[in-house]
C-alpha cells in the first residue's frame, strides 16, 4: 500500500540522519542499523503491496472489460439469430416463391385445357352431326365438314411447354398437307384460350408454338425450330 512505502521511505531518511550523527559523535551504530534495515524493509513491503495493487486493478478492469465484451458478442448474437429467424418465417424462400409460382401456372393451364377439351368436344359434335348450331344434342344435325378436324383427335392440351395431340391410328395414314392443316388448327384451338390468359400481342399469336402429335406415347411429329407451324412428320 502507498502508506507503508510513504512510512519505509520516511524510516530510511531519519535513520541515515541518525547513522550520520552516530558517526559524528561517534555513538552506538547498531540501533540506527536496525532501524535503517526496518525502514528499508518497510520499503520494500509498499513497493510490492502498490505493484500488487495496480496488478490486481488491471486485473479487474480487463475482467471487467472481457464481461462487457462477451455480453456485446452475446446481445448480438441473439439479435441476428431473432433476426435471421424473423427472414425465414416472414420472407418466402426461392423455392417456396418458385412453387407457388408454378402451382399458379398449372391451376391457370388446368383452366385452360378445360375450355381446349370442351371446344374439342364441341367440334367433334359438330363434325358428326350430333350438335347443332348451338351446341345442343340433336339427332337430324348436318356434319360440318370444317369440323372434320377433330375427329382425328381425342385429346388437346398445353403442357406448359408444348401443345400435346393425342390422335388415333388412322392420323398417319393422311397426307402430310392435312396433317398440317389438323396441327394448325389446333394451333389455333389452344392460342384462343391460352392467348387471352398470358396477355399475348398479335406477333405471339403469329408465331404460334411448339407443338408434338402423338399416336398413344409415341410421337409422330413435331413443330420445327425455326417456325412453329411448319411441321417434320416421321
Amino acid at each position: 500500500m502507498v502508506y507503508i512505502f510513504l512510512l519505509g521511505t520516511l524510516g530510511v531518511i531519519i535513520s541515515l540522519i541518525w547513522f550520520v550523527l552516530t558517526l559524528i559523535k561517534k555513538k552506538d551504530k547498531k540501533k540506527p542499523k536496525m532501524f535503517l534495515i526496518s525502514s528499508l524493509i518497510l520499503t520494500v513491503i509498499g513497493v510490492f503491496s502498490i505493484g500488487t495493487d495496480s496488478a490486481s486493478e488491471s486485473k479487474s478492469n480487463n475482467s471487467s472489460s472481457s464481461s462487457e465484451i462477451i455480453e456485446n458478442k452475446s446481445s448480438i448474437s441473439s439479435t441476428q439469430t431473432s433476426y435471421n429467424r424473423y427472414e425465414e418465417t416472414s420472407q418466402p424462400t426461392s423455392k417456396t416463391r418458385e412453387s407457388s409460382v408454378a402451382d399458379q401456372q398449372k391451376d391457370n393451364y388446368d383452366e385452360v385445357n378445360s375450355l381446349i377439351k370442351e371446344h374439342l368436344t364441341d367440334s367433334q359434335g359438330w363434325a358428326t352431326g350430333k350438335l347443332d348450331g348451338d351446341g345442343n344434342p340433336t339427332e337430324n344435325g348436318t356434319p360440318d365438314e370444317n369440323q372434320a378436324w377433330a375427329l382425328y383427335v381425342h385429346d388437346l392440351k398445353y403442357t406448359g411447354d408444348e401443345i400435346a395431340v393425342y390422335t388415333d391410328a388412322g392420323f398417319s395414314d393422311l397426307p402430310n398437307a392435312e396433317k398440317d392443316s389438323i396441327a394448325n388448327t389446333c394451333q389455333s384451338v389452344v392460342s384462343a384460350y391460352l392467348g387471352p390468359e398470358e396477355n399475348w400481342e398479335p406477333e405471339d399469336y403469329r408465331k404460334g408454338l411448339f407443338l408434338t402429335v402423338y399416336n398413344g406415347e409415341d410421337p409422330l411429329g413435331h413443330s420445327k425450330v425455326l417456325n412453329m407451324k411448319e411441321y417434320k412428320w416421321y
